[in-house]
């Protein structure tokens, strides 16, 4: 019984699968989708060559779709748009797509027994399209803007489409991708005397960070040495400086305080019973905690310049703040009377603080974030 069930639910699943194949077909031929339609028909031919609505579509969808086609194009070869002779190409490239299906498909030709090649026209519109794509890639190109240069860029691209590794349009993306670029010199950090390597650490971070983005092909940043080096006129110029920068202030407190516990077992005491009984009391002791700290603080000033016009396009102050700190203590009394806290305080020593170069880079950490932020907006770099 089961099986029979199984049978009925496949037979009808396929009838369904049929009727909606010849359904799309019909559709696809009734809302003027000829190439749909007959794309549709062709595909139910190679399974089922007698099929006959797929037959009755395929007669009639065919013709049109050349007629259509045909007249497209003529159309458009009156027109002046500036994407035609591409357009072109690919109506006649699918003209041919139809054409080489029917060829393949048995029962496809005993419908349309001689199909129609368009081989020479599309060849013909590929070498119009190649063009076509060069001569608007040099129009944008002599505008000589950056989103023009872009433009060109990608247009260039698309001319290796219908004509693969031309040295021409090679040439030209090269040129295009220069033009497109919008090129940054990011000038060094004037600082003076013994914090001059932690400065240069710092525009490190910075020029790593900006050069790793790989997906905006379209911007590039130089150092000053490179750009000298290569005689580059750039079109921005980043000038960074720190104003008003301290590093390792020195603060030193001390607190005295007297501390206690009340209940605290202080010893024992022997009963009448021979028992012995736990004496409780209250302990002191007199602490003092030492703390020094060490601050370390500093103001980047950011400038983004037009290169010609020495125009100011920006200008930011980026703070940043380090402060280092240790604690230390010691106690007289009863260490009982002191919190854990309190004598992990008391067990530690005095500490010399880090090196000078060392607490200019970490007040420069937050400065390296909010730089980094602001000019990925600036720039709209992304990651």
């Amino acid at each position: 019984m089961k099986q029979k069930q199984i049978t009925v639910l496949v037979l009808a699943l396929m009838t369904l699968f049929i009727f909606e194949g010849c359904r799309s077909s019909k559709r696809a031929f009734n809302r003027g989708d000829y190439y749909q339609s007959c794309m549709i028909a062709i595909d139910k031919l190679r399974s089922n060559p007698e099929h006959k609505t797929s037959r009755e579509v395929l007669q009639q969808a065919y013709p049109l779709l050349i007629e259509n086609t045909k007249s497209t194009i003529e159309n458009m070869l009156t027109m002046n748009g500036d994407d035609k002779f591409r357009q072109i190409y690919q109506h006649y490239g699918a003209l041919n797509t139809i054409y080489q299906n029917i060829k393949t498909c048995p029962g496809a030709l005993k419908v349309i027994p001689r199909p129609q090649p368009f081989f020479e026209e599309q060849a013909k519109a590929k070498d119009k399209a190649f063009q076509e794509c060069m001569e608007l890639g040099n129009l944008k190109l002599s505008a000589g803007t950056h989103e023009e240069a872009r433009q060109a860029y990608y247009l260039f691209n698309e001319a290796l489409n219908y004509s693969p590794n031309n040295p021409q349009a090679n040439i030209k993306i090269a040129e295009a991708l220069d033009k497109a670029t919008v090129k940054v010199v990011l000038e060094q950090i004037p600082v003076l005397g013994k914090y001059q390597f932690s400065c240069d650490f710092f525009y490190d971070q910075i020029f790593t960070y900006l050069n790793n983005d790989r997906r905006n092909q379209f911007l590039r940043f130089y150092r000053p040495i490179e750009a000298e080096r290569t005689r580059l006129k750039p079109d921005h110029v980043i000038r960074m400086a720190f104003d008003d920068f301290v590093v390792g202030q020195v603060y030193e407190t001390s607190n005295t305080e007297q501390c206690k516990k009340d209940s605290v077992i202080v010893g024992t005491v022997k009963m009448d019973n021979g028992r012995e009984k736990k004496v409780y009391n209250t302990v002191t002791a007199k602490l003092t905690t030492r703390t020094r700290t060490v601050e370390s603080k500093g103001l980047l000033s950011l400038q983004i310049v037009d290169f010609k016009t020495k125009q100011l396009l920006a200008h930011e102050k980026l703070p940043g703040t380090f402060t280092w700190q240790n604690s230390w203590g010691n106690f007289n009394g009863d260490s009982r009377a002191l919190t854990s806290q309190q004598l992990k305080i008391c067990e530690r020593e005095a500490v010399v603080p880090p090196p000078a170069n060392d607490l200019f880079i970490e007040f420069t950490k937050p400065i390296f974030t909010n730089t980094s932020n602001y000019l990925a907006r600036f720039y709209k770099i992304t990651r």
